[in-house]
């Protein structure tokens, strides 16, 4: 356990946005100073002086009700702009071979030699 670590020299949380009970002040943690946990409003517990049991009740928190309309347009939304990128890159691509004969031969070699199951016979 963290706590029984026995090699340490510094220990700083600090600014980490961590929440619930500190470690026990045992050991070595017992030396360590309210600002090895600073900037975690969340923390509670010794050497902290927030206390880590409830004065009231916490506030109940509601689940968020998702909109399935909501979801669908987003997903219609992604699924044409997807279609309609890669159509575009795609045309740009047999454009770009169609008008640069260099590229344009140097893909069909390409094609050629690494794909066997495409070469011609003959």
């Amino acid at each position: 356990m963290v706590v029984e670590l026995n090699f340490l020299t510094v220990f700083t949380v600090a600014h980490n946005n961590l929440s619930g009970k500190t470690p026990e002040r045992k050991f070595q943690f017992a030396t360590f100073e309210q600002s090895s946990y600073e900037g975690n409003p969340l923390l509670c517990g010794l050497p902290l002086e927030r206390s880590c049991t409830p004065t009231s009740a916490p506030p109940a928190v509601k689940p968020p009700v998702s909109d399935n309309k909501e979801n669908s347009s987003w997903e219609t939304i992604f699924l044409w702009s997807f279609g309609g990128s890669y159509g575009v890159a795609f045309l740009g691509i047999i454009v770009f071979l169609y008008l640069n004969s260099y590229y344009r031969e140097l893909f069909f070699y390409f094609i050629g030699e690494h794909v066997p199951f495409l070469r011609l016979r003959g």
